[in-house]
């Protein structure tokens, strides 16, 4: 269940809503005047959206990393080593003007 609630209101019923969001599971969308500012959840669910999030943000990593391994895999080592040294002396370069 989710409720909705106003942050004038819910500094006057804390108490009420805490222990309807920990014992209850209730889910509270906080508004400041009629707009959605931010969400009261338990935090089992939190820690579960957390654990979802990481493991997205590694999916997608993966994928970035598959995509550039493909998209340079016709550059022979020498030449990555050769660009990466490049880029090393204009970097050092730039520092030192």
């Amino acid at each position: 269940m989710q409720k909705t609630i106003g942050f004038t209101d819910l500094q006057r019923q804390l108490r009420i809503v805490f222990e309807e969001v920990t014992s209850d599971g209730v889910e509270y969308v906080l508004t400041r005047g009629s707009s959605p500012e931010a969400v009261l959840i338990p935090y089992r669910e939190f820690a579960e959206f957390l654990e979802w999030r990481e493991r997205e943000i590694g999916q997608e990593f993966d994928r970035a990393i598959a995509r550039i391994a493909e998209q340079n895999a016709h550059y022979s080592e020498e030449e990555v080593t050769a660009d990466v040294e490049d880029a090393l002396q204009e970097a050092r370069a730039l520092r030192t003007e």
